[in-house]
């Protein structure tokens, strides 16, 4: 049956729950009476195939209204839930919200405890100007709908009411042209005044509205500085209901001089909303191919249909902008402020195009030193148009954050594409017989059409006026040069927490990537002790959600949910199987794009966990990826027979992190349209760490030095603890092996029965590049074979010996290292403890920390 044949009746499937799975879960709201999970995939699956279709579909929208109507009376069903329901369909789809409103006030209904900042949320997923005049009058009297909400709801009605009513006396004035001449004068004077009235009573909106505006400005900043206790009392309650009160929309009806009969509505609003500007954050897909022979419509045709590839990363909406042999595509995952922002962006006078994947995080301060300069949208990405008007290419280095974007100047049809500082966000470019020039922000949207392509590298720009790449991110450390900088625990401390804060820049749920180890757990502190403060707590509250996979009995299963309850998180532990994950390697290849092996295992369990967390409602995570390659926190730098090797080991770990962990950290989330977000490769917390002084990174087990002992160090807190002394001093395990050390051994186990020893011993013959040297190897090297065949596919994978992550250079380090196979962290033999389950005492700390103690620069 087709989906908009279905009725309601058969989308209300029951949520069956047996006892083993009641104890198993971490939060009871999963379970609701119905399974709205479900229901949620079989909408995604539908817009994934007919996205183009629904527009002509009413019967969706209906069918959906009906169904959140439904679902809205379970007391159990958590808002996430509801929420990302009600924004599957994209916005051009309805017509008319007055059935989401309906499910709304339901829902409001049901959850009578719910808090302001939640009732805004709720209420952030209709669209105003779409409510009919009845509904809007229904909910302006609302005691339900958050106050917002109603001004925002009065001030459209009123607003598009008043000018229908001008352009309806206009119309009439136009039509009276044709009549006789005799009393046409009076007429005209007449219908003048008409208008003039009007213009009064629209003036007269704004001024009142201004008043109430700051009114509710005053009790909103009260509001804020109260207790809990004081904010439920009764007397702050009258408070708001007298600012409720002192609005009412009104309708009468007036009969004009000629006889016809209009509206008049009288309220105390404006047309400007009452929130403030809020940033549209996306992170996304993108595509652009500039500079192409053929213009038809076959070719636009061909640009949506590759394009279409990429909407996993962005299911909210597409966006395409042509100018005569220039395309820019657009798959949009809408983070901040999900009703705007829908790219690609402009400048004032849209000579100037962009397509951007990724964040700017200064963009306020950007735009500060723009203000010549006029912002169509909230959008954070929007400065990046506006830059380049005022200083052309060399603006790049002005940004901070994560991004990849693609910029058309059609004043002279020029373009350039620059990539952020590390790799965060991926970005390839290609070539096609025609001359083209192709920009993706996955492989697999331009490797079908391109004669040659390549990962686009970091921190590099492309300018089509130069012809060619350029590097625009240049730190003292690129050089590799040791640097001499004595180490600061407190300036380390401070610069990591300032970037955990820009990243708390979000208007959907999010939560944290929590395996128990010490780069999660930190992201999680951290994010905990300043997420009251922050913008997310604006919109979500200040409950942390924090999330961990791993097989029953694993390493991370049980640490993180250690770290959960000592922080006082909202924590989710997701079991999977060795053949759930075996099951999903197909997938996981043609989402993150290599044949990597240790890429693979760390990126399935992830990509597991990813489609879990999206059906909780989230779309955006906090990770721990990077403090390893930064301070030297893979065990293999035990070896490491000085401080210079050891820096320069790190730069290049830096160096290369777009081909390793932020591949995977990015694609294994956009695979299923969550955004992972990095701390600890922000520009300037990087810059900190690496002018430290190499000496103080090495692993001095002489001194009680363990790896990334700086950093630990740095949050080791007596007074105010950040951690447990045990996880703060927990050994580093590589991803793929906390999550259980069985997953590697079925992996392997699995390469077995499907790569025999002959294929193997012919792998150099087959696969002359990158020989693979294991069947594991060799497995996955078919697989990414038969979705990437090109020879420029395989070049994009990095290939060399490595032993627990490291470079082919660190495998010089000890000779062992040479005969080994497989780059797990239990490769890097005589230092890995892996007796886990042995009792710990609180505070297990080599005993000879204790001896750096005067050494140590104090942290205040």
């Amino acid at each position: 049956m087709a989906l908009e044949d279905a009725n309601v009746c058969e989308l209300l499937i029951p949520n069956f729950k047996n006892e083993d799975q009641q104890k198993g879960a971490s939060s009871p709201e999963v379970y609701t009476i119905y399974n709205v999970d479900v229901v949620h995939r079989i909408f995604e699956y539908f817009l994934m195939h007919e996205q183009q279709q629904v527009l002509g579909k009413p019967s969706i929208t209906k069918l959906l209204d009906n169904y959140l109507a439904e679902i809205a009376k379970d007391p159990c069903l958590p808002i996430t839930k509801f929420q990302v329901l009600a924004e599957m369909l994209p916005e051009n789809a309805w017509k008319c919200h007055d059935g989401l409103y309906r499910a709304i006030d339901m829902f409001l209904k049901t959850h009578p405890s719910l808090s302001e900042h939640d009732r805004r949320r709720l209420c952030k997923t209709m669209n105003c100007e779409k409510l009919s005049l009845d509904a809007c009058l229904h909910a302006a009297q609302n005691d339900r709908l958050p106050l917002r909400t109603i001004v925002q709801i009065n001030t459209q009605v009123l607003f598009s009411e008043q000018v229908k009513m001008r352009m309806m006396m206009q119309d009439k004035l136009l039509e009276k042209k044709e009549e006789n001449s005799e009393g046409r004068e009076d007429k005209q004077m007449s219908r003048d005044n008409e208008i003039k009235t009007l213009k009064e009573e629209l003036e007269n909106v704004k001024k009142n509205m201004v008043e109430l505006q700051n009114d509710y400005n005053e009790l909103q900043q009260e509001y804020e500085k109260l207790s809990s206790k004081q904010k439920s009392s009764h007397n702050w309650g009258l408070r708001w209901q007298k600012v409720k009160k002192s609005f009412q929309i009104k309708r009468e009806d007036d009969e004009t001089r000629d006889g016809a009969r209009r509206r008049i509505f009288t309220a105390s609003i404006s047309e400007k909303p009452l929130c403030s500007l809020i940033a549209a954050t996306t992170m996304c897909g993108i595509l652009a191919v500039l500079g192409c022979v053929d213009n038809s419509q076959a070719k636009r045709s061909r640009i949506i249909e590759l394009s279409r590839r990429l909407r996993h990363r962005g299911p909210d909406w597409s966006g395409l902008h042509c100018f005569e042999d220039c395309y820019l595509a657009h798959e949009r995952l809408a983070i901040v402020d999900p009703t705007s922002g829908d790219q690609p962006l402009y400048n004032e006078d849209k000579t100037i195009a962009v397509t951007v994947n990724g964040e700017i995080y200064n963009h306020k301060a950007l735009r500060e030193n723009l203000k010549s300069h006029q912002f169509r949208t909230g959008s954070d990405c929007e400065v990046i148009a506006h830059l380049y008007e005022e200083h052309g290419e060399e603006f790049v280095d002005m940004l901070d954050g994560m991004f990849a974007f693609v910029l058309l100047d059609t004043r002279d049809k020029s373009f350039i594409a620059a990539r952020d500082a590390i790799g965060i966000t991926p970005l390839y470019i290609g070539w096609g017989l025609d001359g083209s020039v192709w920009f993706a922000s996955e492989m697999k949207a331009l490797s079908d059409d391109c004669e040659q392509f390549m990962c686009f590298p970091p921190g590099h720009i492309y300018s089509s006026k130069q012809g060619g790449l350029r590097r625009w991110y240049n730190p003292p450390w690129f050089s590799e040069l040791v640097p001499s900088t004595p180490y600061d625990p407190l300036l380390v401390r401070n610069t990591f927490e300032k970037a955990v804060i820009k990243r708390l820049m979000t208007d959907v749920p999010f939560g944290v990537l929590l395996s128990g180890g010490l780069d999660s757990s930190l992201v999680a502190s951290v994010a905990l002790r300043h997420l009251e403060k922050s913008e997310a707590a604006c919109q979500w509250g200040s409950k942390l959600h924090t999330f961990c996979i791993g097989l029953k009995g694993s390493p991370d299963l049980k640490a993180g949910r250690e770290v959960a309850d000592y922080l006082g998180t909202r924590h989710y532990e997701l079991h999977f199987t060795v053949q759930d994950g075996i099951d999903a390697i197909e997938e996981v290849i043609y989402h993150v794009e290599t044949y990597d092996v240790t890429t693979i295992r760390a990126s399935t369990p992830m990509f597991l966990m990813s489609r879990k967390i999206k059906s909780l409602g989230v779309k955006m995570v906090l990770s721990g990826e990077g403090s390893d390659e930064i301070f030297g926190g893979y065990l293999y730098f035990h070896k490491a027979p000085n401080k210079k090797e050891f820096h320069e080991e790190t730069c290049r770990k830096i160096k290369a992190l777009h081909q390793y962990d932020c591949l995977r950290a990015n694609k294994s989330t956009s695979a299923w349209g969550v955004e992972a977000r990095v701390p600890f490769l922000d520009k300037e917390f990087i810059n900190v760490a690496m002018s430290i002084d190499p000496e103080w990174k090495m692993i001095r087990p002489d001194l009680g030095r363990i790896e990334k002992w700086v950093l630990r160090n740095a949050f080791d807190d007596e007074k105010n603890p950040y951690l447990p002394k045990h996880i703060l001093y927990r050994q580093k395990e590589q991803f793929s092996d906390g999550v259980g050390y069985s997953w590697i051994d079925g992996l392997k186990d699995h390469a077995n029965k499907h790569v025999s020893d002959t294929m193997l011993m012919n792998a150099s013959f087959v696969f002359p590049d990158n020989t693979p040297l294991t069947k594991e190897a060799y497995y996955y090297r078919t697989i990414f074979e038969k979705f990437f065949p090109k020879s420029a596919a395989r070049a994009t994978v990095p290939g060399g010996p490595s032993v627990a992550c490291s470079t082919a250079k660190a495998v010089e380090w000890d000779a062992a290292w040479s005969q080994n196979l497989d780059p797990s962290g239990r490769a890097a033999l005589g230092v890995h403890v892996s007796a886990y389950g042995e009792d710990k005492t609180e505070d297990s700390r080599p005993e000879k920390l204790q001896k750096l103690a005067e050494k140590t620069p104090a942290i205040v």
